[in-house]
């Protein structure tokens, strides 16, 4: 049988949330998967599962307008998941947004190795799909990148010309302005254990089973086994996804600080060490291999 582990947490941030619906906006390629995942199975275990209103867990591909009505039609405490929800739901009485970071260097190569798969089911070879490098430079630091997800996000103005025309450092701003405006709690992939705490707990999940890596990008190469050419690049066009993860650090780390969830978080991340494949610790300049813990999250 599965160790469950209790979540007790102790903060102001988990107070009145009775009657909240919890709208988490899944980054592509940052965890949300895993995340849904194991939350889902909280809430299961709970005699929840009515309350667990995950897109990824829908069988067949349930068009968002549909998702979005019955998230819409719902009541009383429970999760909504999926990609693309920011500016997509508008604001609504008693609900609460979260999302989820993660370090970029490895982000960007997992979106390169699912771009590439999709490009292999649709053309039945790779034939035509850039080296990494080129899909890199190709994207100006804006395609695929996380600071478009709440810059821009996926309301009326998605597809604008205009909009898409903005530099990373301002779609950077916006997003800092937005996480800062709507978004009650952030998670970082790389805090994976303390983040899940954090969300069972706005859910009001009482325990949690180990969490298990999303295997469906296995294949990608550890992020130490990339040229060093090929992460200064990455750094380099990628800047302003650098300095919003720099910057969700921190915040996460004073969300953190005034939340208690007691030695159940210890045993958690104890018991779910082996999941994580590119741990990174930090993205200033000076992270060379050494700072990498391998240790997948796809």
């Amino acid at each position: 049988m599965t160790e469950r582990f209790p979540v007790q947490a102790n903060s102001p941030l988990f107070q009145d949330l009775d009657n909240v619906h919890v709208v988490f906006h899944g980054i592509n390629k940052s965890g949300s998967l895993a995340m849904a995942d194991v939350l889902r199975e909280g809430l299961i275990a709970a005699g929840r599962a009515q309350d667990a209103v995950s897109h990824y867990h829908m069988p067949g591909v349930l068009p968002l307008d549909e998702y979005k009505a019955l998230i819409e039609s719902r009541s009383g405490r429970f999760l909504a998941v999926a990609h693309y929800l920011y500016g997509f739901l508008p604001p609504a009485p008693r609900r609460i947004w979260v999302t989820q970071f993660r370090h970029p260097l490895p982000r960007i190569v997992s979106t390169y190795i699912w771009q590439k798969k999709k490009h292999i089911k649709r053309h039945k070879s790779a034939d035509g799909f850039p080296r990494l490098s080129d899909y890199v430079r190709d994207s100006h630091g804006v395609r695929h990148s996380q600071v478009i997800q709440l810059g821009i996000g996926y309301g009326r103005f998605k597809s604008s010309a205009e909009k898409r025309k903005l530099p990373p450092k301002v779609l950077f701003e916006l997003s800092v302005e937005a996480i800062e405006r709507e978004f009650s709690a952030i998670g970082i992939a790389e805090n994976f254990e303390e983040s899940i705490f954090c969300f069972a707990a706005l859910l009001g999940i009482p325990s949690v089973v180990p969490w298990v890596t999303d295997r469906r990008n296995i294949e990608r190469r550890p992020v130490d086994e990339l040229s060093q050419n090929q992460r200064d690049l990455i750094r380099d066009v990628y800047q302003w996804d650098f300095e919003l993860y720099d910057w969700a650090l921190g915040k996460f780390a004073e969300q953190m600080s005034r939340i208690d969830f007691g030695p159940a978080l210890e045993a958690y991340k104890a018991a779910c060490a082996d999941q994580y494949k590119d741990r990174l610790l930090g993205t200033s300049a000076d992270d060379g291999v050494n700072r990498w813990m391998k240790t997948g999250q796809d």
